[in-house]
């Protein structure tokens, strides 16, 4: 099975302060790293070790690591094997100093390198790609341990390695986390995201996108108003025109009126500003009913509604237009201001 963790090293902090400053404590338990979900244990060069059984722990994010890093340096590395994923990176003085990651699905030398690199990268680099050209064989990913060798050579820690550089002692001891998911000074952080094997999963992103208070109470008010004669409309077909028109008109008219009494509660409860019950201004919702409006309108004109009564067909049909034109307008909008996805 492929590994999934992280792991930092600090220096120039003592370990009681790292502990204390994530919340963490020793404990009696001692085994290897992966026998534990957060461990520690001391490297050589005065470095002190956190190996984490997640490639997105907490305490790899860019906040967890400004804050630990504010006196000291903290350098780290990720590794998702299952998606051929590797990042290392280190802080200094609660800032990010530099930072290489590796995503085998942007392609087999994908490197992402960013501020000033240690001088043994450019070594390393070179060689993992020459060997990488050498091989020629697309499924051995030889880029993905770049940044591991990269760590390593600043650490002298590889999650790999059968055991620790240092003098032989290759024990880990259990830490406890007194807050789940805390951070330094036990602020609780996010995650930092796993690289995506398939980025479709953004695709249903807009809906879960709202439109502002501002708009959901001008939207309230405007398609309430251009619903009233819709509702109106829907009356007449339901209940006075009966021997007029054919059965569906009335059976129609019925329908509209059950949506129209819906649409219209949904606009009162946009005006009065219960938002977190409305889901009808995401965007895939607006341009659904927008064409249910457009269908209506043509419905009514394929039944002779508009022969049969005038006024009110042609009251009607403006209406279902009008709140079509608006609906999709809104929606292009919303989506706008929700970004892309």
């Amino acid at each position: 099975m492929g590994a999934s963790l992280s792991w930092i090293a600090v220096s120039g902090k003592s370990k009681a302060d790292i502990l204390a400053c994530l919340s963490l404590v020793e404990t009696d338990t001692l085994g290897e790293s992966h026998d534990f979900a957060i461990s520690g244990t001391p490297l050589p060069g005065g470095w002190y070790l956190l190996a984490l059984d997640d490639y997105a722990h907490p305490f790899v994010t860019d906040a967890a690591l400004e804050e630990l890093s504010s006196d000291c340096t903290v350098v780290g590395c990720q590794v998702e094997e299952h998606v051929m994923a590797s990042a290392a990176f280190c802080f200094s003085n609660g800032k990010r100093s530099w930072s290489v990651e590796h995503e085998s699905e942007r392609g087999i030398h994908d490197l992402r390198e960013s501020g000033d690199l240690p001088p043994s990268y450019q070594s390393i680099r070179t060689r993992l790609l020459a060997e990488q050209h050498s091989e020629g064989d697309q499924q051995v990913d030889f880029v993905f341990d770049v940044p591991v060798s990269l760590a390593h050579d600043l650490c002298s820690y590889r999650h790999d390695a059968s055991h620790l550089e240092s003098a032989g002692v290759g024990t880990f001891t259990k830490l406890h986390s007194n807050l789940q998911f805390a951070g330094p000074s036990g602020v609780v952080v996010e995650k930092r995201p796993i690289p995506r094997i398939d980025a479709t999963i953004d695709d249903e992103r807009d809906n879960e996108q709202s439109s502002p208070r501002w708009l959901q109470v001008v939207l309230g008010v405007a398609l309430g108003a251009l619903l009233v004669p819709c509702f109106a409309g829907a009356i007449m077909m339901t209940f006075l025109l009966n021997g007029e028109v054919p059965v569906s008109v009335n059976m129609a008219g019925l329908a509209l009126l059950l949506a129209s009494l819906y649409l219209l509660s949904i606009c009162a409860r946009m005006f009065v500003g219960e938002r977190a019950k409305v889901r009808f201004t995401r965007p895939r919702t607006l341009r659904a009913l927008a064409w249910l409006f457009l269908f209506l309108s043509a419905g009514s004109l394929i039944e002779s509604y508009f022969v049969t009564a005038k006024l009110q067909g042609l009251t009607q049909g403006v209406g279902y237009i009008s709140v079509f034109l608006v609906l999709r307008s809104l929606a292009r909008r919303v989506a706008q201001r929700a970004g892309p996805v």
